[in-house]
């Protein structure tokens, strides 16, 4: 696509919260973002004399095409984004590439439970974690209209449920 028809399709975006996805000629994700207005984050992009660093100048002059996830939440946005980075892995998304993530809650399994803050899973407790508000969005990630998402559902690293929480507690 041509920088002006890129703009266009931005253009028509909604003014919703979302997480878009930057596309090489090759069809390889090179950059992940969230926004509280998708039509205004991704037409920034491509519009002229915006004085973009030069990073963001060379990333737009690879973007061949972009797709859009809409959801409900700027918090949602932004749970999908940390998802789609660590699956993806953009060559110009520079943080959450690590494998930090989401810190859990974790519920002991003694006669007295305590809770403590964890940055992993361990065998002999309860975590309540954003791991289904992830899962939550799924179906909408499934349903998106491009076919690069139709394999999310076998490919999440998360337990998707058939009717999932913003918050879940599941045993390890």
């Amino acid at each position: 696509m041509t920088k002006d028809q890129l703009l266009e399709k931005a253009n028509s975006l909604p003014l919703a919260p979302g997480v878009y996805l930057m596309h090489d000629k090759d069809g390889a994700v090179i950059y992940v973002g969230k926004a509280k207005k998708l039509k205004n984050r991704v037409s920034q992009y491509f519009q002229a004399g915006r004085g973009h660093n030069l990073k963001t100048q060379t990333m737009v002059s690879l973007v061949d095409t972009f797709d859009t996830i809409i959801v409900g939440s700027e918090f949602e946005a932004l749970v999908l984004e940390n998802a789609l980075i660590k699956q993806y892995m953009p060559r110009y998304n520079i943080l959450l590439k690590d494998s930090k993530g989401y810190p859990y809650i974790r519920l002991s399994n003694e006669a007295y439970p305590r809770f403590s803050l964890a940055s992993r899973a361990s065998a002999a407790s309860l975590l309540i974690s954003p791991a289904s508000y992830i899962c939550s969005i799924c179906s909408r990630v499934r349903k998106a209209s491009s076919n690069r998402f139709s394999s999310h559902k076998t490919t999440c690293s998360f337990s998707c449920v058939s009717s999932p929480s913003s918050l879940s507690i599941s045993p390890l």
